[in-house]
C-alpha cells in the first residue's frame, strides 16, 4: 500500500514538471570565413536544424521518471525497469531510464531495507529474502541487510 501512494504521488509529480518545460528556439550562428575570405565578409549561416538531441524524448522522459521513482523510495535496477514498463514505456526507454539515472543501487536496497525494518520485523534471512523478491541482486541484498539490521 505504501509503495503504490509513493507511485501515485511521483506520477503527480512527473506531470508537473514535465508539463511546465518549454523548448528554446533554435538560434542562427555565423559561418567562419572561408580561405582567402575577409573576416567582415562573413555571412550569418543558413538556418539549419537543430542539432540532434543525445536523447529521444522517449528516453528523456524515462530518465526523469527513474529519477523521480529513486528520490521517493528503494528500488532495484530490475524493479524500476519494470515499474517503468507498467507505465508504458518501452523496454529499450525504461532500461535506459535506469542505467542512466545515477541509481546507487546498494543505498537503494538499504533504504528499501530499512523501509521493510520500520514496517516490520523481519530475521536477516528473511529480509534477504524480501529484498530479492523485490529484485535486488543477491549480493546488494546481502549488503543492505548488513547496514540495516
Amino acid at each position: 500500500m505504501r509503495k503504490l501512494l509513493v507511485i501515485v504521488i511521483a506520477f503527480f509529480v512527473l506531470v508537473a514538471v514535465l508539463g511546465s518545460g518549454a523548448e528554446d528556439p533554435p538560434q542562427q550562428q555565423a559561418q567562419p570565413a572561408q580561405p582567402g575570405q575577409p573576416a567582415q565578409a562573413r555571412k550569418p549561416a543558413k538556418p539549419t536544424q537543430r542539432a540532434k538531441p543525445s536523447m529521444t524524448s522517449g528516453q528523456k522522459n524515462a530518465l526523469e521518471s527513474a529519477k523521480t521513482y529513486l528520490e521517493t523510495g528503494g528500488f532495484s535496477r530490475r524493479g524500476l525497469i519494470q515499474q517503468l514498463r507498467f507505465e508504458d514505456y518501452s523496454t529499450a526507454n525504461a532500461t535506459f531510464g535506469a542505467d542512466h539515472s545515477g541509481g546507487d543501487w546498494n543505498a537503494e536496497a538499504v533504504q528499501s531495507a530499512k523501509a521493510y525494518l520500520e514496517s516490520g520485523s523481519f530475521s536477516k534471512p528473511a529480509l534477504i529474502q524480501q529484498l530479492r523478491f523485490e529484485n535486488f541482486t543477491p549480493a546488494q541484498a546481502r549488503y543492505a541487510a548488513d547496514r540495516a539490521y
